[in-house]
């Protein structure tokens, strides 16, 4: 099994690592409730493993690695011996990384486990910048384009949002709906995190008429270099629509 290589500390991939608690308990929860196999890193050992994450214990502010029983190569007794680890997973169109320290064997059905605090950071990144979420009818996300200095914002509704870039849906025709024009200092109010400043380049347009008569435009734009707080908003956005998602489909909304 190859070695996970530490994510973590690159400046580059800030903007995914997630320090919220609620938002790494939720992306653990998914590990366990998926089963999903982990690639585990054993320190000081460097030996590297399949594993499972079996339990999670906020109470104790501890979760529980469990060792694959089909590992022929790593002895239970080595396992148990680890200081410290890091693990990575896929979690659907998701690369997942955290790292764990003061890890302590435990006692889990005569099976290798190993008992660890729950990080304090998690590394959460969307495997494709194309992955789009809808955003929700019942709470809009806007954005407002300057169309140029002396003329005032025009306000779009966004039907979804990637890493990527937006599409943006409207009636109006205060812009000029150009393949390839980019619109700078755009600001985007992402609700339950913030607002954020973009540059916008139109990537495509399609025209949908309705029965009234009334044109509806669709207008799919790139982000244009964004930093790294505003790309680190939009993943939190898109985790948090994610949880709401979940909690809808578990009866909690």
């Amino acid at each position: 099994m190859n070695t996970p290589e530490n994510l973590l500390g690159q400046s580059d991939l800030e903007p995914y690592i997630l320090t919220s608690p609620a938002d790494i308990l939720d992306i653990l929860q998914s590990i366990r409730n998926r089963n999903a196999t982990l690639r585990t890193l054993i320190e000081p050992i460097s030996v590297t493993t399949a594993t499972s994450l079996i339990d999670i214990n906020t109470r104790q502010g501890t979760l529980v690695l469990r060792m694959s029983p089909s590992d022929d190569e790593l002895e239970p007794s080595d396992f148990l011996s680890a200081e410290k680890i890091l693990s990575d997973t896929s979690l659907g169109a998701s690369h997942v990384q955290f790292a764990g320290n003061n890890a302590m064997p435990h006692d889990h059905d005569k099976h290798a486990a190993l008992r660890i605090p729950i990080p304090s950071q998690l590394m959460h990144v969307q495997r494709r910048d194309s992955y789009r979420i809808l955003t929700p009818v019942t709470n809009p996300v806007n954005c407002n384009i300057c169309p140029g200095s002396s003329k005032a914002p025009v306000a779009l509704s966004i039907a979804d949002i990637s890493l990527g870039g937006v599409c943006l849906t409207t009636e109006q025709q205060d812009l000029d709906y150009i393949v390839g024009k980019i619109y700078p200092d755009c600001s985007i109010d992402l609700p339950g995190v913030g607002s954020i400043t973009v540059a916008l380049q139109v990537a495509h347009v399609t025209q949908q008429p309705s029965a009234l008569g009334i044109t509806r435009y669709r207008i799919g734009c790139s982000f244009v270099q964004p930093s790294y707080s505003a790309s680190g908003a939009v993943q939190r956005y898109i985790s948090q629509l994610e949880r709401e998602e979940i909690a809808k489909k578990r009866g909690f909304i």
